[in-house]
């Protein structure tokens, strides 16, 4: 009974360095992309891509304003 509970704890110690091992390289992945995403995201919201022109009924995506037309930049 004795054995039985020392291997139990040692797969049980096994598992959870397993686990931990996964979570904290997985972690480190994730934050990476993850804050590539958020600045590819906010370079776009800065509001150099468009020229709204006029006054209309178009949302305008550089302010709450409405416009004739809206026309996104050429790089």
């Amino acid at each position: 009974m004795e054995t039985y509970l020392k291997i139990l704890l040692i797969g049980m110690c096994v598992i959870a360095f397993a686990c931990i091992s996964y979570h904290r390289n997985h972690q480190k992945k994730f934050d990476n992309l993850f804050f590539e995403n958020v600045e590819a995201l906010a370079n776009n919201e800065q509001g150099q891509e468009w020229i709204c022109i006029g006054e209309g009924d178009v949302d305008c995506p550089i302010g709450e304003t409405k416009s004739l037309w809206v026309v996104e930049r050429c790089r």
